[in-house]
């Protein structure tokens, strides 16, 4: 329908077409100029008239005949748009003939249809049109919006901020995540994997590599103000979610991929054999201090899910030294894990330096914890010695791999050995949080964020991180149980 055909240029649709009828029935005659209007417009079929006044009379109106036909003929070119290519020239033809319809709600998915063809030829000034117009920019399809991402960074981040919390908020992830001991990790990966915010983040990212490196930076920048390790664990699932999907384009260039296929696979598989070791070993030898991405292997490497399999893998060490403790020569093995777990248990750190350095570890207090623990292993009714305390309490290698041992003994129901270590840790969370040892542990606050996202502070001189201990003492099973 043109206006044209009525003496104007405009075609009668949205605002335009609403000033053009405005002007032709100022001009003269109201009544003529609606006669001419349908006779130039009224359906071309010689029984139409006929079929208007059937209408008529049994009660059809009008404005119920054109919207279904309207209707009809809205899905007709659609579907004509969807099965029959256009060359490039065409296809900007017919946006520029139909272009006019986006201000029509009844007709916009005309020209959208036509710009989710081919979203790499849409105009910049239809580009500004739908980002100033929040309708219609939800009426666009995934491929449109990326393209309009592009260009406005802003709308990106409000489509994925809330993504990217949905899945750290998830109440299944967190239960998974304090279940990390139990047979069914696999099924826990793949339930993560399922997740449907995660599913909605990959969705947007499609396999645009800028998105999806804007999608790690606005992970970096969420966890920096947190410290919650749950956007490590959505870091591994991101970049694992693009493998399993063979996303090519992504995974070729995310320098973290050679790092978290195969611990993905260990943390599947709940073991780091000798073969997984050597890959992930071959993975670290391509960097040096220069050039190695400190801030997102650590970012990785915070996840619950990386930090329980390398504690996994250093109390593997330990059992086997225990036995020949004295003359063994699987010391020096110990020193790759306890790198990655101290990486992991500093990557808030590593992610704000400029020029990151792996922070010391306190090797000599980890090594004579280590040289304690052993004890344990070997006779595990033995008593923990004061200098114990006194380590966990400004160690974190120490705690995760003294974490990872109780969990074990609580898996094997050795409730003995359970209780005079938790006993210990008792000790130690309130020499470590500067409180009372007469003050009930469960009085205090181990939640992991507020509604702001910052995790609560704990004004002591040894800071343990709050999920830390949430997540281990929740994961220690009850008399229920």
């Amino acid at each position: 329908m043109d206006a044209s055909k009525v003496g104007h240029p405009q075609p009668l649709v949205g605002d335009a077409g609403k000033e053009s009828i405005k002007h032709a029935m100022s001009m003269g005659n109201p009544q003529q100029a609606i006669a001419d209007y349908r006779a130039a417009n009224s359906l071309d079929l010689p029984a139409a008239d006929a079929v208007y006044a059937l209408l008529d009379s049994m009660g059809v109106t009008r404005h119920s005949v054109h919207s279904t036909a309207l209707v009809a003929a809205s899905s007709a070119a659609i579907n004509h748009i969807q099965n029959n290519p256009l060359s490039n020239d065409k296809h900007m033809t017919l946006l520029e003939h139909i272009r006019h319809y986006m201000d029509f709600p009844q007709l916009q998915q005309l020209p959208l249809q036509l710009l989710d063809i081919q979203p790499r030829m849409i105009p910049f000034d239809i580009c500004e049109k739908i980002c100033k117009s929040p309708h219609l920019y939800e009426s666009c399809s995934t491929n449109i919006k990326r393209v309009l991402w592009q260009q406005n960074t802003d709308l990106f981040r409000q489509h994925m901020f809330p993504l990217i919390q949905s899945y750290v908020d998830s109440e299944d992830l967190l239960w998974m995540s304090r279940e990390m001991t139990s047979n069914a990790v696999m099924k826990f990966t793949s339930r993560r994997r399922k997740n449907k915010s995660l599913l909605d983040i990959s969705a947007a990212i499609g396999a645009d590599l800028r998105l999806y490196m804007q999608t790690l930076g606005m992970i970096r920048e969420l966890f920096l103000e947190t410290n919650n390790p749950a956007f490590g664990t959505l870091r591994l699932d991101l970049v694992m979610l693009m493998h399993e999907n063979d996303v090519s384009d992504i995974i070729g260039d995310d320098i973290c991929h050679g790092l978290a296929w195969p611990l993905d696979a260990c943390i599947t598989k709940q073991l780091m054999d000798d073969r997984r070791v050597q890959e992930l070993q071959s993975y670290f030898d391509r960097f040096n201090n220069e050039n190695m991405p400190y801030g997102e292997i650590s970012l990785i490497l915070s996840s619950p899910y990386s930090r329980h399999v390398l504690a996994q893998y250093v109390l593997s060490i330990l059992e086997d030294i225990a036995p020949e403790s004295a003359v063994s020569q699987r010391y020096k093995e110990l020193k790759f894990p306890r790198v990655l777990l101290t990486m992991g248990l500093s990557a808030q750190e590593l992610i704000q330096q400029d020029h990151p350095k792996i922070p010391k570890d306190s090797r000599l207090k980890t090594r004579e914890f280590f040289q304690s623990l052993l004890v344990h292993i070997e006779d595990t009714a033995a008593q923990p010695v004061p200098e114990d305390t006194s380590i966990l309490a400004i160690n974190g290698i120490a705690r995760q791999v003294l974490y990872t041992f109780v969990l074990k003994l609580a898996a094997n129901q050795n409730m003995d050995a359970l209780n005079i270590w938790l006993s210990v840790i008792g000790d130690f969370l309130h020499s470590a949080l500067g409180i009372s040892s007469e003050t009930p542990l469960d009085h205090i606050s181990l939640d992991a964020q507020t509604e702001s996202r910052i995790p609560h502070a704990i004004p002591v001189s040894h800071n343990i991180d709050a999920f830390e201990l949430d997540a281990f003492i929740q994961s220690i099973p009850s008399d229920n149980d």
